[in-house]
């Protein structure tokens, strides 16, 4: 992994090398903050990253370096990679300020975009883990990023074939002290059957992420695993939980602004709690071979019989 995977105890003290870690189970609790349907109270805690950033020259024309053939094997085997050198800052930022754009009218975007990944899925209380679905439809601009630009080139590098993005996008916060994790599970029980037989997805954190703050983590190698029986804790959540994981070999990924993990439809993993004074910001986006690709791998399984 290219992003070092660490305990809570070492991720306080620095970065050294990967190593595994225990992870904390899942403890889903109210927000604790207050809520107003304008969006403005509510998501209060966002006014102070809400200063204008500058749109322009985000660098999306620079060169970024390819990964290297160790980070595409580890890849294959892990069915995760982190990669703290993603993107800039700057272009970072700039996707912050997009999206934080959005939650400014949160209760105000159509119902099919919004939901809580907390306890209750639709609701017109505190948000515990809002979610904006379809952040591109409603901010196209952040195509023209240099981030959307490096998940398309970074994918490709990866699967080996032309690569496009699968339509679905999302952002997701995490507000201070929520005590709400993401509970263990696998992207690719959510898909329909007309999903592609390869989707890789990448989480693109908006800043320095801890673990603390509800870093990502995996499983590595679930992903050459079957798909595991999932379920909700209650029937009114959007969230699915895996059952019977084993998270022995748990590894989490923290990164600096700039950094992302991509991962696997089919490995699991998990964010836990945000425990820190500050929101915790992400973007994720899912990327799959073109039809025509598609396509072809599928008629080579039909007759492979």
């Amino acid at each position: 992994m290219a992003g070092p995977g660490l305990s809570v105890a070492q991720a306080r003290a620095g970065p050294p090398a990967r190593i595994v870690v225990e992870t904390r189970a899942s403890a889903p609790a109210p927000g604790g903050h207050r809520s107003s349907k304008s969006g403005g109270a509510e998501f209060a805690y966002l006014a102070r990253l809400m200063a204008p950033t500058t749109r322009a020259n985000s660098g999306r024309g620079a060169a970024a370096r390819p990964l290297s053939p160790a980070e595409i094997e580890r890849f294959h085997r892990d069915g995760f990679l982190g990669i703290p050198d993603f993107t800039t800052p700057a272009d970072v930022l700039q996707v912050r300020q997009i999206v934080l754009d959005l939650y400014a009218r949160f209760h105000r975007l159509p119902p099919r975009h919004v939901l809580d990944l907390g306890e209750v899925g639709r609701h017109a209380g505190p948000q515990q883990i809002p979610e904006i679905n379809w952040a591109l439809q409603l901010a196209p601009e952040l195509k023209q990023t240099r981030t959307f630009a490096r998940c398309a080139a970074v994918a490709e590098q990866l699967i080996g074939c032309p690569m496009g993005h699968t339509g679905y996008d999302h952002a997701i916060i995490k507000p201070p002290h929520n005590a709400c994790a993401t509970p263990w599970h696998q992207d690719r029980v959510f898909a329909g059957d007309a999903a592609p037989l390869v989707s890789i997805h990448f989480w693109i954190p908006t800043h320095d992420v801890s673990i603390e703050m509800g870093c990502m983590q995996f499983i590595p190698g679930s992903h050459r695993g079957p798909l595991l029986p999932h379920r909700r804790k209650d029937l009114r959540a959007h969230a699915k939980e895996a059952e019977g994981v084993d998270t022995s070999q748990a590894v989490a990924c923290p990164l600096p602004i700039g950094g992302a993990t991509v991962h696997h439809s089919r490995t699991l993993h998990y964010t836990g709690p945000n425990m820190t004074d500050a929101p915790r910001i992400a973007w994720s986006l899912e990327f799959a071979p073109r039809l025509r690709e598609r396509m072809s791998w599928r008629s080579l399984l039909r007759f492979r019989g």
